[in-house]
């Protein structure tokens, strides 16, 4: 909001001012002065543009980050950048090197003491939220074709939508023999280490081969990939799972186990509670005959299934064989049309998407089932 240019050309060069100020009640504004000199090898080539950046400021969240002088040089093929850095008291992300399609070319980044909140303006329109101190290097090379990285990251106090992972570690490095990035990623939280990934990455195939061992971990990291049907869910998961295909299409494959497991189905408003053996296979949770019980005792034995596909998208489809149990605790604020407490023995199928969910109920309603139907929503 409030974007405002200010530009004064000479000869090759123009000067320009950047300045932004959004209003609102969290500050977020800037000022960015900087100079930019345009040339040409020989006439009519395409041109490029060196700009000078000077010591300007800019204010994410309240606080006041220091841009310091530096460097990018922009041109028809690369991108370079010599030692961008901006600051904010111990905090510092520095940016040097350049891109191109020269695969010797490389790109430097360096951490320290960065407050992992402040991506959160980029990740929170795919429901990712992160808190964390990040430490370390990491470089990229051959961007454009078969891209090569490298890391020695270290992140204190790691937070993913308010769950806490910990201290974790992310190390690659290059296996010359094997063409391969091998990566290892570990979190240790409460002296247990929750997540630890080992495996490859090769880059001539875009082929990856990681193995993931769980121990311990809060189901509740998986609640945004389950909003379209259900949440609060809770409990803590063992167990390996192979990760193997493309980088952009990964296929897991493995065993869990879920322990004190619980969630609530949304549009039921119900909560139900299991432990149970769960499989892995090509990107879908299988479970077999669970046996779940809702918040009274009451038991049902369930199967399905969640299939995540591309771009987030998942299906789910349960079958619940239900004895007396609680199916229904809504208010007229959940829906206007029927409303209440219902408890009910017989079959419920739920499937859907994360657009929409259909649950069809073949069954009898039992003791203590009470159900509201406004009259006045038939009325004229």
């Amino acid at each position: 909001e409030n974007f405002k240019t200010t530009s004064i050309t000479h000869g090759n060069n123009i000067d320009f001012k950047v300045d932004w100020n959004n209003l609102d009640t969290v500050d977020y504004k800037g000022k960015i002065i900087a100079s930019t000199q345009i040339s040409q090898k020989k006439p009519f080539d395409d041109p490029s543009f060196m700009i000078t950046i000077l010591p300007s400021k800019i204010v994410v969240q309240d606080s006041v980050w220091q841009i310091n002088k530096s460097q990018v040089k922009i041109d028809t093929t690369s991108l370079y950048f010599n030692k961008f850095k901006i600051n904010h008291g111990n905090q510092s992300f520095v940016v040097d090197g350049k891109v191109s399609e020269n695969p010797e070319d490389t790109l430097f980044f360096e951490f320290k003491n960065l407050n992992m909140a402040h991506v959160n303006i980029i990740t929170a329109k795919n429901k990712l939220k992160f808190d964390g101190t990040i430490n370390g290097k990491a470089n990229f090379s051959r961007i454009f074709n078969n891209p090569l990285f490298y890391s020695d990251l270290e992140i204190n106090n790691l937070m993913l939508n308010e769950e806490a992972f910990g201290y974790t570690q992310i190390h690659s490095r290059w296996i010359e023999e094997n063409e391969a990035i091998q990566v290892e990623a570990s979190t240790l939280n409460n002296n247990t280490r929750t997540i630890n990934v080992s495996g490859n990455y090769y880059p001539e195939k875009q082929d990856i081969m990681f193995n993931v061992i769980l121990n311990k971990l809060e189901l509740s990291v998986l609640d945004p990939y389950l909003s379209s049907f259900a949440s609060n869910l809770s409990g803590v998961t063992d167990g390996s799972v192979l990760v193997t295909g493309k980088l952009t299409k990964p296929e897991f494959n493995g065993n869990l186990y879920v322990q004190n497991a619980a969630l609530t189905i949304d549009y039921l408003k119900t909560r139900y509670n299991f432990t149970s053996e769960v499989s892995v296979e090509n990107n879908k949770l299988i479970f077999p005959e669970v046996n779940s019980t809702d918040i009274y005792g009451n038991t049902a034995l369930t199967n399905g299934f969640v299939k995540f596909g591309p771009k987030k998208n998942i299906n789910f489809d349960f079958n619940i064989n239900a004895n007396s149990v609680h199916s229904l605790s809504t208010n007229g604020s959940d829906n206007q049309a029927f409303y209440g407490s219902a408890f009910m023995s017989g079959i419920v199928k739920i499937t859907g998407d994360r657009e929409y969910t259909d649950i069809d109920i073949s069954g009898i309603t039992e003791k203590n089932t009470r159900i509201n139907i406004p009259l006045t929503k038939f009325q004229g």
